[in-house]
């Protein structure tokens, strides 16, 4: 194991995998850009150099890549604001007016947009990628388009086969379905309506999506458990399977973030209050087939009024 110098509290992290490059935002305002040529499992010749840094808002959280374009764009929560770096040159181009407390972004190329959380305003913010780029800044200046979700969305996830965004609530324990065909930074009469909701588990908050099993999951970091979503018949275009509640599989104590690994199928769970990392076997977890979800898989029972 290899660690390289970051800067002050890291917290996100996204990867350029086009020119291999990791960028790490710091509570110090800056984002770290690691060379990943020189400092990956194999090459660790350059990990003990201090990586050069970018200024960006007022405490960053998340960041989102999108490689067609080579830009970064950087969550400031503080500042209510998303910084627009331009990977080739590591300058910031633009800083995008967005809702309060911006926290965590996702990128869908299909449809141009970046699409951000609101922490403080239970919305969705929509960016449009073709006017705010590192090439072309002519729409940064513009506040986008938001939708409504559910409260304190803290994750999101798109879903590109379906083109579907998730969007997790963590203080009403759903997760929000927005349908990226009417609700992007060029179609938005999608977005003034509101979504449609899946229950997830108390404190539902990290979120990702495995394309290959067509499956969405979530932490739910005061159950200790993951809710696992049919993602086939929960979707932009079906909903029959979101009025249902989700099996979830049991993880560790305070779940937060959830990575997938699509090849070999894997899915990771973040347990901040046990200091551990689930690995669940995605053929045997996903929408369809709950066997290795575990003894929780079954979903919860109602509540009585």
């Amino acid at each position: 194991m290899t660690a390289v110098t970051a800067g002050t509290d890291p917290i996100g992290i996204a990867v350029n995998a086009t020119t291999n490059t990791v960028y790490v935002a710091n509570a110090s305002g800056t984002a770290a850009v690691v060379d990943g040529a020189k400092c990956d499992a194999a090459n660790r010749s350059g990990c003990h150099v201090q990586p050069p840094t970018v200024v960006v808002g007022s405490n960053p959280q998340f960041l989102a890549v999108d490689d067609s374009t080579n830009t970064i764009y950087v969550a400031n929560s503080a500042a209510n604001t998303v910084s627009v770096i331009d990977g080739s040159t590591r300058k910031v181009r633009a800083n995008i007016p967005v809702g309060p407390l911006p926290f965590t972004l996702a990128v869908n190329q299909a449809t141009g947009s970046v699409y951000v959380t609101d922490l403080g305003a239970a919305t969705v913010s929509v960016i449009d990628a073709k006017t705010c780029n590192a090439k072309n800044v002519s729409g940064c200046r513009h506040r986008p388009i938001t939708v409504n979700v559910g409260q304190t969305p803290g994750g999101i996830a798109v879903n590109t086969r379906t083109n579907t965004i998730y969007v997790t609530g963590e203080f009403s324990h759903d997760v929000s379905v927005i349908d990226g065909t009417t609700c992007n930074a060029h179609m938005t009469s999608g977005c003034r309506k509101t979504p449609i909701r899946v229950l997830a588990g108390v404190g539902a908050r990290g979120i990702a999506v495995n394309e290959v099993t067509n499956t969405v999951y979530v932490a739910n970091t005061d159950a200790n458990t993951v809710s696992v979503i049919n993602g086939a018949t929960c979707n932009a275009a079906v909903h029959t399977g979101c009025g249902q509640h989700a099996p979830v599989a049991a993880v560790g104590i305070s779940p937060r973030r959830v990575a997938i690994d699509p090849v070999t199928n894997t899915i990771y769970v973040t347990n901040a209050g046990s200091n551990s990392v689930t690995m669940l076997d995605g053929r045997t977890c996903n929408g369809q087939v709950h066997s290795g979800c575990g003894p929780a898989a079954a979903p919860p029972k109602a509540q009585p009024a």
